[in-house]
Formats: structure tokens, sequence, C-alpha cells
């Protein structure tokens, strides 16, 4: 019966799903981004660059689809320091602090950062909390919302300079297939909107969402502005339309300040990758294959319409 829900619901998606996404740009760490700038992961003052750039030309809202869960190890400054311990010299000369020009960076920015469910323990302590203030009405929802019991998150002083922080958990169904996701998660026994539900919220300048909630789960999820369409679990249904390839900027283009301007002002715009190497693509289920920081640019537009 489920395999056969899935042809349908598959075939629906392929055949009358119309339209376009519009108003989301995704700024992609592609193949060619890798090959001028090196290896990734990138120094982080690299980020800022990106988000300079962008905020030149007033974009809604810029969501990572990257966990800065670690220090920078390509920081001057502490290599440096390291270079001073191995020598057991003073070395007195100035260089960049790569990690704090990324905070002072994020905090001039309308910045959502991830956050990633985790079922086994943590090693890390990291306090940070949701930027979203959730109203529950009802049963409690961390009953029904899909559960995790720790977080792999953004580094504290750099989750405490964005403006949202949401989650990035996707739940495949069990041929793999990208079709519904969540849009609430209990994690670390706090209630997290999902990226795109959060980097909503922050785009069209809200504080708050609405949970009401009965005995059989989530009944209606909605801010000020939107009303989102999810089951008791809270799960959408995604419905992808057509995402043309002109809504990917390639990173190093906006490094380089390269690229059409008109397709940044009043969009929201994400940031995430399409390498191959960095393992970062999904089959949807409309038989296509895309990288996952387009999941969230779909459920967006899903909220928004």
């Amino acid at each position: 019966i489920q395999k056969i829900s899935f042809i349908n619901y598959d075939f629906y998606q392929k055949v009358f799903n119309r339209g376009e996404v519009k108003n989301i740009t995704i700024v992609d760490i592609d193949e060619k981004s890798i090959a001028k700038l090196g290896q990734f992961p990138w120094r982080r003052d690299t980020y800022s660059k990106i988000l300079k750039n962008l905020n030149q030309h007033n974009p809604k809202a810029i969501a990572f689809d990257i966990v800065f869960s670690e220090e920078d190890k390509q920081n001057p400054k502490d290599l440096l320091l390291q270079l001073q311990k191995e020598t057991n010299q003073l070395i007195d000369i100035e260089v960049a602090d790569t990690n704090k020009i990324f905070v002072e960076s994020i905090k001039n920015s309308n910045v959502i950062l991830p956050i990633l469910g985790e079922s086994n323990d943590s090693f890390v302590k990291n306090d940070s909390k949701p930027k979203a203030r959730i109203l529950a009405k009802g049963e409690n929802p961390k009953n029904f919302i899909y559960k995790f019991k720790n977080k792999i998150i953004s580094l504290e002083e750099i989750s405490g300079a964005a403006t949202g922080i949401g989650s990035i958990s996707l739940i495949p169904s069990i041929d793999g297939v990208i079709r519904n996701v969540p849009v609430l998660y209990n994690i670390d026994k706090r209630i997290w909107p999902s990226l795109a539900l959060e980097t909503v919220r922050v785009a069209t300048g809200q504080k708050n969402l609405l949970v009401k909630s009965n005995k059989n789960g989530i009944e209606l999820i909605k801010s000020r502005k939107n009303i989102i369409p999810s089951d008791q679990n809270a799960l959408i249904n995604v419905k992808f339309k057509k995402f043309s390839k002109d809504n990917y900027i390639s990173a190093v283009d906006v490094i380089n300040n390269d690229f059409d301007q008109k397709r940044i002002e009043n969009s929201i715009i994400l940031i995430g990758s399409s390498a191959q190497a960095l393992f970062d693509i999904v089959k949807i289920s409309n038989g296509k294959y895309v990288p996952g920081v387009e999941i969230h640019a779909h459920i967006i537009d899903n909220i928004l319409n």
C-alpha cells in the first residue's frame, strides 16, 4: 500500500505540479568555486566577503546550509599562536582573527544558521538556544514532533550573533526519496523550527510562531502572516516546482562581486553546495536529484505561497 501511495504521489509531482520558485536565490559552493578557492571548508573571512557583497543589495534574509561547529582551522591568529608554542618564540606581528571577522559580519546581517538533530550522545557542551519564540496552545507539541536527543550546531559565539537558527535535518521516505519534511523539531528538549520556517520568520520580520495542538497532534502552525499546512506531526508535503538554474549564483562570483544584483534585491538567499564531492545531493519526488539546499528553497516557497 505504501509503495502504491509513493507511486501515485510521485506521479502527481511529475505531471500536475506547475509554477516556478521565484525570489529565492542560492549562492552555490559549486565545483567552480572550489576549483578557484581551494579545499573546502574555507577560511571564515571568505564567508564574510560573501555576506558583505550580498548585503550591498538588500536581501530579505540570508540562510546558511553550513554548520560552523568547530573553530576555524585556518584562522591566522590561531596558527600564529600554534607556531609560537612550537618554536617557543614570541613572533610580534598582527594577523587577522577570521572567527571574529565572521561573527561581526553575521551581527551586521539578517543571517539564519542551521542546527542538526543528533541521536547519539554529545561530547561538546553548547548552550545555543532557539531564536524563534514558540507560543504553544493546547497539548505539548514536543509530544508529536520528531525528536533528537542532542544537536550539532555552530559554536555558541557564532550562533549568538545570528538572527535565526533552524533545523536542516531531512527525513527521507523508506525508499530514500524526500517527499515531506518537518517544520518543527524537538531537539535537545527544545522546540526548533526548520531552516525554511525560520528563514520565512526572519525575512518577514516576525518574532513569534503559534503552535496549537490537541490530543491527536499538531493542529495549527502559524505566524502573523503565514499559515503552515502541516500534519499532526508537523510534517509538510513538499510541492516541488520548477527551480531554474538561473537561480543559482556561484559563490566565487559573489566573492569577486561579479553577479546580477537584481537576483539579490528583496530576495531570500540560501548559501549551500551543489558540489558532488560534498555529498549533499538528494532525490526528490519528481524523480530529480538536487542539492539539499534546494529542498529548503522549495519549502520556503511552499510556506510563502
